[in-house]
């Protein structure tokens, strides 16, 4: 499994034309004013990348493709009626005690959208290999920006790269302004739009929410915030997979899970949680730790269903924080301890109570602790995404994705994005490693007889 053929294409980027995009309502505003509070969820991510995942799709009907970018223009325009946060830029108010606020002004400075071509790669060029080519990452906009760039970037960028025989749309979106929930739930209102125009889409929750204890407009004990953001280091050379595994092979490792952790009406392994304890098992044994060596599996868990009073789904903001499970190696690497893993990432999802989000929002303010690409240590697992994020059923009007990628920003040794898989409960895991280990990874028999790895036939367009 250590490899496969090279496949020779002509991956040249050409860059068409770029446009500001704004509402088409225009005004901006979010409830009476222009300016949005940030909260600690958000403000946190200040030093950290933009969202960047995009859709593959076959190529539309010959007669759509001379109009996809002017549709494309119109429907995101209209999209912005619905969340002007994505139309405006960061806002930092100095205060006379020395402190900083920030916010997002609703300002209809717009967003970005650019149409390019790479007329040398095909869907299959993209979609088919084992390790996903660097080439996908130039049609991603934005790239090396961090989220408090949107002072004066814009807060969504969207790149329209036509393809041999398809379209990719890589979308960046500041990572401050909104969570993995919200940007797939824009780019579904989005999709929608553009499909079916006088179709109604839900309306997302714009005001942002703070506990009674605490105050919006945070002020932040610094006088700039440039002082935060030191020198923007690159990750080692990384390689990246996906890997399917199928709803067959998950429910063994969730039975197997459960049987392991003799489950209670209490405590049920879930299915992503068997598919993670598999992966963080797996992991660690090919980056051959000592046995007393620490390593934490760090799950981007969502808090909207979390809260004593639950947020709406269609809360727009960030609402999530990563959650750590830390085990010794010899404790993951026990014989029949799938369970024992899944039971620990269980534990740690699960202390996310009322109680414990709200008082890690009010210790958060009284001591700001923002996000690095230091975040991932070198024997940790940093997990993003969710299964249940609808990812395919995004269709402008051309038939459904065949694949999700994801652009370079925020992908350390050890960064795994889930997504939802392209067949009805299925899950793909984009695993980014670095070379060595990817080696053992996928050499590794116990591990990989539960998966199917990108480009095998049986995934094949």
């Amino acid at each position: 499994m250590g490899g496969t053929a090279a496949v020779t294409t002509n991956e040249e980027i050409r860059r068409i034309s770029t446009w500001t995009v704004r509402p088409s309502r225009g005004g901006g505003g979010v409830g009476d004013g222009r300016q949005q509070h940030m909260t600690p969820w958000d403000l946190r991510m200040l030093t950290f990348g933009y969202i960047q995942k995009g859709l593959l799709f076959a190529s539309p009907p010959q007669q759509q493709q001379q109009q996809l970018v002017s549709v494309l223009r119109s429907s995101l325009s209209r999209a912005l009626d619905h969340y002007p946060p994505l139309a405006g830029r960061l806002s930092t108010a100095k205060h006379d005690d020395g402190s900083v606020s920030i916010s997002i002004d609703c300002n209809d400075q717009g967003a970005e959208l650019t149409h390019s071509t790479a007329h040398g790669v095909s869907v299959s060029n993209v979609f088919s290999p084992l390790y996903l080519p660097e080439f996908i990452r130039s049609f991603f906009p934005l790239t090396g920006a961090i989220n408090h760039d949107g002072h004066s970037a814009p807060l969504l960028a969207v790149q329209f790269t036509e393809l041999r025989d398809g379209v990719f749309i890589g979308c960046a979106m500041n990572h401050s302004v909104a969570d993995g929930t919200s940007f797939w739930h824009f780019l579904n209102a989005w999709s929608k739009i553009s499909a079916y125009p006088a179709t109604a889409i839900p309306e997302p929750v714009l005001d942002r929410w703070f506990p009674e204890s605490i105050d919006p407009g945070i002020r932040l004990p610094f006088t700039d915030l440039s002082d935060l953001i030191t020198a923007r280091s690159l990750p080692p050379p990384l390689q990246e997979t996906i890997l399917h595994f199928t709803r067959e092979s998950i429910a063994k490792l969730k039975s197997t899970a459960n049987q392991e952790t003799r489950t209670t009406t209490t405590l049920t392994i879930s299915s992503l949680q068997a598919v993670l304890a598999h992966l963080w098992r797996a992991v660690t044994r090919a980056r051959c730790l000592p046995p007393d060596q620490q390593t934490r599996c760090i799950v981007a868990t969502g808090h909207r269903s979390r809260l004593s009073q639950p947020l709406s789904p269609l809360y727009f903001g960030n609402c999530m924080a990563g959650v750590p499970a830390v085990a010794s190696v010899g404790e993951l690497l026990v014989e029949d301890g799938l369970g024992r893993v899944a039971w620990l990432l269980n534990r740690a999802v699960t202390s996310r109570t009322d109680a414990a989000i709200r008082k890690w929002l009010e210790s958060w303010v009284s001591e700001p602790v923002f996000m690095s690409g230091g975040y991932v240590g070198q024997c940790d697992l940093l997990i993003g995404g969710s299964p249940r994020f609808n990812m395919y059923g995004n269709d402008f009007g051309w038939g459904r994705p065949v694949a999700v990628r994801s652009g370079a920003s925020n992908k350390r040794d050890g960064c795994v994005n889930v997504y939802e898989g392209g067949v009805e409960g299925s899950i793909d895991l984009e695993i980014s490693l670095v070379p060595g280990t990817m080696s053992v990874l996928m050499d590794d028999m116990e591990f990989m007889e539960s998966v199917i790895p990108a480009g095998a036939p049986s995934l094949a367009l």
